[in-house]
C-alpha cells in the first residue's frame, strides 16, 4: 500500500516502509502536484511549469517519471499512468494525507467524530511540501503558495472546531488552540481564547498533572570546536539529572528534549506543544582552556515571556557549583515555596573529580553513536573515568550497557563473554550506588537477557521507584512483561514510557519488542502496525523488520514477508534462526519457537 504525506516536509511509505532517499526536489514537486490536482496533465503543460527551457524538457519529464514509478509504483498497483500524450496520477488504494482533509472539509466537520478531528490534526507536520519550492519555477510557485493557503484554511477550521467541542475539558483544548494561535488570522482573538482554557484549567497541560513541568534543551557549543559538543550535552544532562531529584517536578526526559537539537531555531512552543511542558531551559557554552562561560535562560513557553537569563564566567573546576546555583534558580522559579531543607538535601555532598566526569560524558556522547568503532571508545573512556574515580556509579553502568551492545551484535567478544563483564559492570554499580536508576536499570538489562525475566521485572521496578520519569525505565519494564507473555501489561507501561519521552531516539525499541508481544500472543495485524512504527522511527533497526516477517508470513502474505526478510538481511546480513533465538530474550519456550516459526515460513534458514 502506498502513503504519501505532503502536509510537511513530504514521506512516500510503501507497504509500511519508508522511501528513502527521496527522488530529487523538482521530480518530488511534480508529484506533489499530480496528486494535489488530481487529474490528467497533458505533457507540453507539465514542462513548461516544472521546466524553464532546458535542452529537451519531454527527456526530463520521461526521466522524473521514472523516478516517481520507481519510488511509488509496485507490481500490483500503478499510480502513475503515462501515454504520449499526458500523465496523471490515480490513487487507487494510496493513502494521501492531503485527499483526507479536504474529503472532511468538503463534507462538513460538524459530522466528523472528535477522533477523527484529532486525527486529522495531527496529520498537519508543516506546510504544504515544505522545503520543496521551485524558486525559477513560478507558475508552480504561485499554485503552491495558493495551495498552502487553501490548506492554512482548512487547517484553522479542523483546529477550530476541535477546540470548540473540547472547551469544557480545557487541557486537552490547550494544545489545538496554541497550534491555531500559529496560524490563525486573527492571533489575538486566539490568545484571548488561550488564556479563558488556561484560567480554566488552572494552569498549563502537563504530562504530571498539576505538577510545574520543564525541558531542558541540548545547550549550544559555542566554543568553536565540535570536539566539545559532548561537553555542553554533559551540562545539560547534569541539569536534567539534578531537576529530577524534586519531586515536586515533571522534568521531561533527556532523550526527548535532546531530539531538538537539529533544529535551528528551536520553536520554543512547539516543544511546549509536543512535550507537553511549560517551561523550556536553553542555554549555550563556551569553553576556553580552564575558563568556562554558561549563559542559560528560563523560558514560559506558554507565553513565550523570559521569566530569568544569566551568565556565567567560572573556571573549570567550578562547573558543578554552577550547575546546582542553575538547578536552585529554576526549582525557585517554578516552586518558590519548595525552597527549604529538602532542596539543601539534594544538592551533591561530595567533589566531583572534573577528568572523571569528563572521561564519562565523552563516553555518554559516543554511546549514542551506535557503531562498532564508538562503542570501543565507549569502554575505553569508561575504564578510564573508573580510573580516576573509582567511588563513581555512572561510568560502571556505561560499560555494561556498552558490554550488552558487544553481545548482542559480536562486536569483540563471545556473547557469553560480553554478558559477564557486563554484570561485572552492573552489580559494581549497584555496590557504589544503590540509589540509581540507571545502576538498577542495568542489572535488570543483564538479568533479562540472560533469560532471568522474574529478576529483571523486579530491576525495572526498583528502577522506576528511583526515577519515576525516566522514560527508559518504563519501556524496559514493559519490553519485560511483554516477552513473558503479557501483552496488554506491556502496552501500558511502555506508553507511559511514550508519554514521558514522546520524541526519544530509542522508541523504535520500545515498538519493536510490543510488535515482538503481539506476535507471540498470535495477534499478527497489530504487530504489523507496532513494527512499521520501528521502521518508521529508525529504519536501520532490525527489530521491526523481523517482526513484519514473522507476522506477515502467519497472515498468508508471503510475498510481504519476503520483502521485509530482505530488508532484514540489508540490515543484519548474518541473521539465521539459530542467531535469532540466541538473541531473543522470550521467556516461554513455546512462545519463542512460534516467533521463529513466523521466520522460518519467510525463508529465514536455520544456520
Amino acid at each position: 500500500m502506498l502513503e504519501l504525506k505532503l502536509l510537511g516536509e513530504p514521506e512516500i511509505y510503501r507497504n509500511g516502509m519508508r522511501i528513502e532517499p527521496l527522488p530529487p526536489r523538482k521530480t518530488v514537486a511534480l508529484l506533489a502536484y499530480l496528486t494535489a490536482t488530481g487529474r490528467r496533465h497533458r505533457r507540453e503543460r507539465l514542462c513548461s511549469i516544472f521546466w524553464e527551457v532546458p535542452d529537451d524538457p519531454r527527456a526530463a519529464l520521461r526521466w522524473s517519471l521514472t523516478k516517481l514509478r520507481h519510488a511509488v509504483d509496485d507490481p500490483e498497483e500503478k499510480h502513475i499512468v503515462a501515454d504520449r500524450e499526458g500523465v496523471t496520477f490515480e490513487t487507487g488504494q494510496a493513502k494521501v494525507d492531503l485527499h483526507d482533509v479536504r474529503a472532511a472539509v468538503a463534507q462538513g466537520l460538524a459530522g466528523v467524530p472528535t477522533q477523527e478531528l484529532e486525527q486529522l490534526a495531527g496529520l498537519f507536520r508543516g506546510t504544504f511540501i515544505e522545503g520543496t519550492d521551485l524558486p525559477n519555477c513560478l507558475e508552480f510557485q504561485a499554485w503552491c503558495t495558493a495551495e498552502r493557503e487553501e490548506l492554512r484554511a482548512a487547517h484553522s477550521q479542523i483546529l477550530t472546531e476541535l477546540v470548540d467541542r473540547l472547551k469544557d475539558e480545557p487541557r486537552k483544548a490547550l494544545p489545538h488552540a496554541r497550534t491555531l494561535a500559529d496560524i490563525a488570522s486573527d492571533r489575538g482573538q486566539v490568545e484571548a481564547l488561550i488564556e479563558t482554557l488556561r484560567a480554566a484549567d488552572r494552569g498549563p497541560p502537563s504530562l504530571a498533572g498539576e505538577k510545574p513541568s520543564i525541558a531542558v534543551l541540548p545547550f549550544q557549543n559555542m566554543s568553536g570546536d565540535p570536539e566539545q559538543e559532548y561537553f555542553a550535552d554533559g551540562i545539560a544532562d547534569d541539569i536534567i539529572t539534578e531537576l529530577s531529584r524534586y519531586p515536586l517536578l515533571f522534568v521531561t526526559a533527556r532523550n526527548s528534549s535532546f531530539a531538538y537539537r537539529e533544529q535551528a531555531p528551536i520553536d520554543i512552543k512547539l516543544v511546549s506543544r509536543e512535550l507537553g511542558v511549560r517551561y523550556v531551559l536553553e542555554g549555550s557554552v563556551r569553553r576556553a582552556g580552564n575558563r568556562v562561560r554558561l549563559t542559560v535562560q528560563l523560558i514560559d513557553a506558554t507565553t513565550g515571556a523570559h521569566i530569568w537569563a544569566e551568565r556565567y564566567d567560572r573556571d573549570l573546576k567550578d562547573v558543578f557549583a554552577v550547575q546546582d546555583e542553575i538547578t536552585e534558580r529554576i526549582v525557585g522559579a517554578i516552586e518558590p515555596q519548595f525552597l527549604s531543607a529538602e532542596m539543601q538535601r539534594a544538592h551533591r555532598k561530595r567533589e566531583i573529580n572534573l577528568d572523571a566526569w569528563d572521561s564519562f560524558m565523552r563516553a555518554f556522547w559516543h554511546l549514542a553513536r551506535f557503531t562498532r568503532e564508538d562503542n570501543a571508545e565507549v569502554q575505553r573512556l569508561s575504564r578510564q573515568a573508573i580510573e580516576l574515580d573509582p567511588t563513581g556509579a555512572r561510568p560502571y553502568g556505561l560499560l555494561c550497557v556498552a558490554y550488552i551492545m558487544d553481545a548482542l551484535y559480536g562486536w569483540q567478544n563471545t556473547r557469553a563473554d560480553s554478558l559477564r563483564i557486563a554484570r561485572g559492570a552492573a552489580e559494581r554499580a549497584v555496590a557504589l550506588d544503590d540509589q540509581s536508576s540507571m545502576s538498577a536499570r542495568c542489572l535488570g538489562h543483564i538479568n533479562l537477557y540472560e533469560r532471568r525475566h522474574d529478576e529483571a521485572a523486579r530491576d525495572f521496578r526498583h528502577a522506576i521507584s528511583l526515577c519515576p520519569t525516566e522514560a527508559e525505565n518504563h519501556a524496559l519494564l514493559g519490553t519485560v512483561l511483554g516477552l513473558s507473555g503479557d501483552h496488554q501489561g506491556a502496552l501500558r507501561v511502555i506508553k507511559k514510557a511514550i508519554r514521558l519521552s514522546p520524541r526519544d531516539p530509542f522508541r523504535a525499541t520500545w515498538f519493536s519488542y510490543l510488535a515482538i508481544s503481539a506476535a507471540i500472543r498470535n495477534r499478527y495485524e497489530e504487530s504489523v502496525d507496532w513494527a512499521h512504527k520501528s521502521i518508521q522511527a529508525n529504519p536501520q533497526f532490525p527489530g521491526g523488520y523481523r517482526s513484519l516477517a514473522t507476522s506477515f508470513a502467519f497472515l498468508g502474505r508471503t510475498d510481504e514477508a519476503s520483502e521485509a526478510l530482505t530488508k532484514l538481511r540489508e540490515v543484519v546480513p548474518a541473521i539465521t534462526i539459530s542467531l535469532a533465538r540466541e538473541n531473543l530474550p522470550i521467556k516461554h519456550e513455546a512462545d519463542l519457537e512460534h516467533y521463529l516459526d513466523g521466520l522460518r515460513k519467510a525463508g529465514l534458514r536455520e544456520g
